[in-house]
């Protein structure tokens, strides 16, 4: 996880594990360390990806903050899908079904109140080929695991925290390991 301010990284957590208990611990640190700076951790806005462990535990921590998730990490998981159901020549070199596929992921950009008719109109032009990719886009995105608000873009600012995934994490991360020993701070958290 990391955290910017003014587009600029402030900090960097690595974290042993993907678990709510993790995550809680974590954010239970973050309010120590402000309270002993004099300041309130409570954020107005988090972007996140769509962990099942920590869903849960920024709303449970952070009710009142807008929570949505990472543009790039909602487009990853389709394209991960793509390829864990076989599809990923098809989308390759049928201009169709890469067509569809992109459709289907473009629905993070429509307004929310079209999302529903949009999808249903997917449906009954895709190709039969991809069935299971709507099945998954269904119970994953549409109307179950992942909530239409926390992955659709229409009307938001920051549409991903991926830059610290990329560009960011290799400059940063190789600078991090440049450094002597005594000049780094390092947070570990209990949960296992």
């Amino acid at each position: 996880m990391h955290s910017f301010v003014a587009g600029l990284p402030t900090a960097f957590w690595l974290l042993p594990n993907k678990r709510s208990r993790t995550y809680t611990e974590l954010f239970e640190r973050l309010k120590d360390q402000a309270s002993i700076m004099g300041k309130q951790f409570n954020p107005q806005r988090i972007v996140t990806d769509y962990e099942p462990g920590l869903l849960p535990v920024v709303q449970q921590e952070f009710p009142l903050a807008i929570h949505s998730g990472c543009m790039f990490h909602f487009n990853q998981a389709i394209h991960r899908q793509i390829k864990d159901l076989g599809l990923a020549s098809d989308y390759l070199h049928d201009a169709t079904i890469r067509d569809q596929c992109r459709q289907l992921m473009a629905l993070s950009l429509m307004p929310m109140d079209q999302v529903d008719n949009q999808f249903q109109r997917l449906q009954s032009i895709m190709s039969t080929s991809l069935s299971d990719l709507l099945l998954y886009f269904k119970h994953q995105w549409m109307y179950g695991v992942v909530p239409i608000q926390m992955w659709n873009f229409y009307s938001v600012d920051h549409r991903t925290n991926n830059t610290s995934e990329s560009e960011l994490q290799s400059s940063i991360f190789d600078s991090i390991i440049k450094k002597a020993p005594e000049d780094l701070e390092l947070h570990t958290t209990d949960s296992k």
